[in-house]
């Protein structure tokens, strides 16, 4: 009879079958109502159930073939069973706190070389930011107002010298930020640059507001362009001519 029956041997059926299953100890018998296993904690009696019930398999094959009359090898098991069961009552093994490790306080190395520089021009605070941060002394800095909150603008506009003059912000060239741009591309914008004339604020705007009208949308060039078609129409072709004198 294997082990895993005979922990079973002596299961009553129409006793547990009376009961509410909620307090039912399923697959026990003769072996886990001993007073050996009754006497140890509830969550191990299961354990020591299958250690017994393989352990008297071994024990009755002994018997059958008499290997040890005077019952020392049953002595010996018994020892083995009381030697497991006090492993098992042992409280779990308490873990160490460890310090943690000591920072390193080296300086890391950094990465060098051209990828770099270019990485850290990449993102390098701009000539803009830097005098946003700056205040002049004895100078009240303009504020900005945005969803209900201000902010100072520093020392942006407050140059009072130079093409610049009075701007928020002037048309620079950044070429650490520029993107890549084509040498077609690039032909195209030098040659309506240089048409242009001068470099205009970031703030123009070609709304003019009009007492009558209220806001007006002004296109700066279109009254140069209608002297220019009237200076041609009266004065481009023809020219003052004196009248000839009577003879």
């Amino acid at each position: 009879m294997p082990a895993c029956n005979i922990q079973v041997l002596g299961k009553d059926k129409a006793l547990n079958s009376a009961l509410s299953s909620a307090s039912q100890v399923k697959n026990v018998g003769y072996i886990y109502y001993s007073p050996f296993v009754l006497t140890l904690p509830l969550d191990i009696r299961k354990k020591a159930q299958k250690m017994i019930a393989a352990k008297l398999a071994l024990a009755a094959r002994i018997d059958r073939v008499h290997s040890f009359p005077d019952g020392s090898w049953g002595r010996k098991i018994r020892e083995e069973i009381e030697k497991k069961v006090e492993k098992f009552l042992e409280p779990p093994p308490q873990k160490n706190i460890k310090a943690l490790p000591a920072p390193l306080e080296a300086a890391k190395k950094r990465r060098g070389g051209r990828r770099a520089r270019k990485e850290k021009e990449l993102y390098a605070i701009s000539e803009m930011q830097k005098l946003k941060n700056r205040m002049e002394f004895g100078v009240e800095e303009e504020e900005v107002m945005g969803y209900g909150e201000s902010q100072g603008l520093g020392m942006l506009g407050q140059n009072h010298s130079g093409p610049g003059a009075g701007r928020i912000r002037a048309a620079q060239q950044n070429n650490r930020n520029r993107g890549k741009v084509s040498n077609r591309k690039a032909a195209l914008l030098a040659q309506y640059g240089s048409s242009s004339g001068l470099a205009t604020a970031g703030t123009a705007s070609s709304i003019a507001f009009t007492p009558v009208q209220g806001i007006e949308l002004v296109d700066p060039n279109a009254a140069a362009a209608r002297v220019k078609a009237a200076n041609e129409k009266y004065f481009g072709s023809g020219g003052f001519f004196k009248a000839p004198e009577k003879k």
